[in-house]
């Protein structure tokens, strides 16, 4: 009986030490992986594109997709008369699927600031083209803001290949893609957590560092699979988290290279 009493005192003691093994491994890994020393990898397609990426981060995070944005940007060749820049809005705007003939292009001239700008807003979506100079220099933009995630992909290289059709030779199209959900809760710091954890591991991110200011908390990161940095290339994911009391929901937003300048 004795003996009997003793293996299954060792059994249970063997079954504890693996558990307390386990935990401390889990401990282990989750400190070096905010410290931004472990990197977790994951394959992914090469064909993969940045908005296919910001896609499975959104959905590691459970978020219910809401809407995304995209900003893009071309410098140009020098163009400061408006009557120029009308004709690129123009262009760029067919290259989206406009017609330029029906909508109205604002022109303005200041002399040293000059701009035509292009405004469309249906059932999907909002955007704006438009085609600045300031500084002796001239440079195209492009702002989607749209109310679903429906056909994200085809929109982003909608957006890319109309500025690519424009940009200088020598220039470079940046693009800066987000997009947002939503969650039935108010997270706790444990859950915050545990949603970085999967929305970088899901883009085979790195953890760089994070801040909250006034109930929004912001972190960034570094995976190699996206096309643009930002920061001397050293971050090129964004992920926010904030609590709207208007909806009762916490706000989840995914981006890359940074966050849009309206947030």
């Amino acid at each position: 009986m004795s003996d009997k009493v003793s293996t299954l005192i060792n059994d249970r003691e063997g079954k504890n030490m693996k558990k307390i093994i386990a935990v401390l491994v889990l401990v282990l890994m989750a400190a070096l992986w905010q410290q931004g020393s472990l990197t977790f990898w994951r394959p992914v397609s090469a064909s993969e594109t940045d908005v296919g990426l910001l896609n499975h981060s959104l959905t590691a995070t459970g978020a219910q997709p809401t809407r995304a944005i995209f900003n893009g940007w071309a410098p140009l060749s020098r163009a400061s008369e408006p009557k120029e820049m009308q004709v690129i809005v123009g262009s760029i705007a067919s290259e989206l699927g406009l017609n330029p003939a029906i909508h109205e292009i604002t022109l303005r001239s200041t002399g040293d600031y000059s701009y035509a700008v292009l405004e469309h807003e249906d059932e999907t979506k909002w955007l704006r083209i438009q085609v600045q100079y300031v500084n002796n220099q001239s440079y195209a933009s492009i702002d989607i803001r749209q109310k679903d995630q429906h056909n994200i992909e085809q929109v982003y290289q909608k957006l890319s290949d109309a500025l690519e059709t424009v940009k200088l030779s020598d220039g470079s199209v940046i693009i800066t893609a987000c997009l947002e959900g939503t969650l039935n809760a108010r997270l706790r710091e444990g859950e915050k957590l545990d949603l970085l954890y999967n929305a970088f591991n899901a883009a085979d991110a790195s953890y760089l560092k994070g801040t909250e200011i006034g109930g929004l908390t912001v972190w960034s990161g570094y995976s190699p699979r996206f096309a643009f940095s930002a920061g001397g290339g050293e971050a090129n994911l964004s992920l926010s988290l904030s609590y709207d009391d208007a909806i009762r929901q916490t706000v989840v937003r995914v981006a890359t290279p940074v966050l849009p300048g309206s947030y």
